[in-house]
């Protein structure tokens, strides 16, 4: 994950989806199916809905998947928005970091396959919660 010019050093992820769909409540599990079937139709869409994590400097190396990730809070569309304590230098950074880097488009591809697939093979979306009025 990028690492800004200002030292910001930052993790996109999906995996919070993920976990809820996979391992959360039955109401988390709810929430984030209604909130992937009807916010998120294409990998494109998904970028914005994307978990803004960070990395605090002495706490390890990012690239070690064991170094902690702490949840910012935000997400890529807010963040892209100005709607976080960004600076525009570092929003911009951040949006030609992701309009050029060549592995965002098929990784983003693979979050959302995972999603769907997670969505489909789970027992809440099968329910009669989905089904009747």
């Amino acid at each position: 994950m990028p690492q800004l010019k200002s030292g910001r050093h930052i993790a996109i992820s999906a995996s919070p989806f993920l976990d809820a769909i996979t391992t959360g409540t039955d109401e988390s599990k709810s929430y984030a199916i209604m909130t992937m079937r009807l916010n998120v139709w294409s990998p494109a869409e998904l970028l914005n809905h994307l978990v803004i994590g960070y990395f605090k400097d002495g706490e390890g190396d990012p690239a070690d998947p064991a170094t902690v990730c702490h949840h910012s809070g935000l997400n890529v569309g807010k963040v892209l928005a100005g709607e976080a304590d960004w600076t525009q230098d570092e929003v911009e950074e951040f949006r030609i970091w992701l309009k050029t880097n060549p592995k965002i488009d098929e990784w983003l591809k693979q979050q959302f396959e995972d999603i769907d697939s997670a969505i489909v093979n789970n027992p809440t979306w099968q329910s009669p919660l989905w089904t009747e009025d």
